[in-house]
């Protein structure tokens, strides 16, 4: 909606008005962080205040010239036209005005809830894990934690991370955080006692099967694996399932391709399903470890005589692999880009489902308050020119996964005697048979009770949401006794097909 420019004067003057201060979270230097890799500073000197003055102040020129710089940038740079620097400005404006103070963050987030649904504002607090995500690192323990009901359990270690390190496993519960008792206490709660800022510790007490266990944790960088691998079809095809495209990327994946090479692989299929996309570089970094030199997308921006073509470079002329990539509907993003270069210039067969449809980039800054700013500034499209963006692309072959029952025919029964009890025998069997199938147990199942099969049991516990003992209490073999038909298994057909595929070639 276009606003009259009476009423925009009339609100420039009611912002000269405001007190001489304005309220921000952060410190006065401003780093622009975009994915053109431009950076700049530009500390500012505010007016003098009390010592008594809890919030540090910006003066008001400052703060007027911030919002002037911000509607020219969002106006320039944002991709779509349905927004006017009117509408950027009067949004800014009747947003400024909390009481004697001017609001800062208030009024950038009001223009930025003006665009479109991939545009973001995040409040200082936040805007560094978000920029953590980006890089796939952070600080901290380097745990994934489930909350169930009162308990607190390790899901997953990361490799080499403090908490690895400190001998931390999967399956623990943990009841103490530096001496405060975690049962009942949200899970965000407890995510922010155990992380912090790196060479800071923190003290855990885990239960771990009937034992209570002390550790000290140094808290440290924590670089994520986003990558799993195998090899299958008879040792010819190495599998690379990517979750997300992070700044650490190759990190993970170089080794992985390294010992491909080493094993004389040259059938490769690569997992995007589920993958959201990520970092634009991280693509760029997939496409030169696996594909001929080229384009690998081409850049759509407001000013269409920007556009542009995105290479990569390397040494390889001809496709390195057979190349089979898989998508469904939750590939987007960075995972477009590279799946739309596969198919656009015949590098590879794209088996599975229409991916998600988010041909749209987006650049991420920090604002002078701390906080961030995330918005559209492009669309990509494949590199022959065809919009990704709300089409999605097209596998070349499709398959979807399928979903069965348990086939239960050969199981143990469950011994309804045995509540509570962690004594060896058939019961232990019938257990890890049905927790076996479910994905949860990994080994093979015996007639052993172990550390292996609490664990287990406890991640059962924690998936059903129910008190976690990691023992067999009454409800938890109830629950696995009817899985034959109550739990689905997933049947992945489509990685089965991409094996059946390659191994055909």
């Amino acid at each position: 909606m276009k606003r009259s420019l009476s009423l925009i004067l009339s609100l420039i003057l009611m912002l000269a008005a405001l007190p001489a201060a304005a309220r921000v979270t952060a410190a006065y230097v401003l780093s622009e962080e975009n994915t053109a890799s431009e950076t700049w500073d530009a500390t500012e000197t505010t007016e003098a205040t009390e010592a008594t003055e809890a919030e540090p102040k910006i003066s008001k020129s400052l703060a007027k010239a911030y919002i002037v710089y911000l509607v020219s940038t969002l106006y320039n740079q944002y991709y779509y036209n349905d927004v006017t620097e009117a509408d950027y400005l009067y949004a800014a404006l009747t947003q400024t005005i909390d009481d004697e103070y001017f609001d800062l963050d208030r009024s950038i987030k009001a223009m930025v809830e003006n665009m479109d649904e991939y545009s973001a504002f995040f409040p200082a607090e936040t805007f560094t894990e978000v920029i953590d995500n980006v890089r796939g690192e952070f600080s901290g323990a380097g745990i994934v934690m489930s909350k169930s009901i009162d308990d607190v359990m390790v899901m997953e270690v990361y490799a080499d991370s403090p908490a690895d390190q400190a001998g931390i496993k999967v399956g623990d519960i943990i009841k103490y955080a530096d001496g405060q008792l975690l049962t009942g206490m949200a899970l965000s709660d407890v995510r922010n006692i155990i992380t912090g800022e790196k060479g800071t510790t923190v003290s855990l007490q885990v239960l771990r099967g009937e034992q209570m266990l002390d550790f000290t944790i140094i808290r440290g960088e924590v670089s994520v694996s986003s990558i799993e691998n195998e090899i299958c079809g008879d040792g010819e095809i190495g599998y690379i399932k990517l979750t997300s495209f992070t700044l650490s990327l190759e990190e993970f994946l170089k080794p992985v391709l390294d010992d491909f090479d080493k094993r004389g692989i040259t059938k490769l299929i690569l997992d995007l399903r589920g993958n959201h996309g990520g970092e634009v570089g991280a693509a760029q970094m997939l496409a030169e470890l696996l594909l001929p030199e080229g384009v690998l997308t081409k850049v759509h921006y407001k000013d269409s005589s920007l556009n542009s073509d995105l290479k990569y470079t390397n040494n390889i002329t001809t496709p390195k692999y057979d190349l089979v990539v898989l998508t469904d509907n939750y590939s987007a993003s960075a995972s477009e880009m590279f799946a739309g270069c596969v198919k656009a210039r015949k590098l590879g067969t794209i088996i599975g489902e229409e991916t998600f449809g988010k041909g749209s980039m987006q650049s991420i800054f920090r604002t002078i308050t701390g906080s961030g700013i995330k918005f559209t500034f492009a669309e990509f499209y494949t590199p022959n020119d065809e919009r990704i963006h709300t089409v999605g692309i097209q596998p070349d072959i499709h398959a979807e996964m399928e979903y069965t029952l348990p086939d239960a025919e050969n199981f143990e029964d469950i011994d309804f005697e045995r509540i509570g009890s962690t004594e060896n025998g058939k019961g232990v069997y019938a257990m890890e048979q049905r927790l076996a199938v479910l994905g949860i147990f990994d080994g093979a199942p015996d007639e052993v009770w172990d550390e292996d099969t609490a664990q287990a049991i406890g991640k059962f516990q924690s998936y059903m949401n129910y008190a976690i003992t990691s023992r067999p209490n009454l409800e938890t073999l109830i629950a696995l006794n009817d899985i034959d038909y109550t739990f689905y298994i997933e049947v992945d057909t489509p990685k089965q097909q991409a094996i059946n595929y390659l191994m055909g070639k």
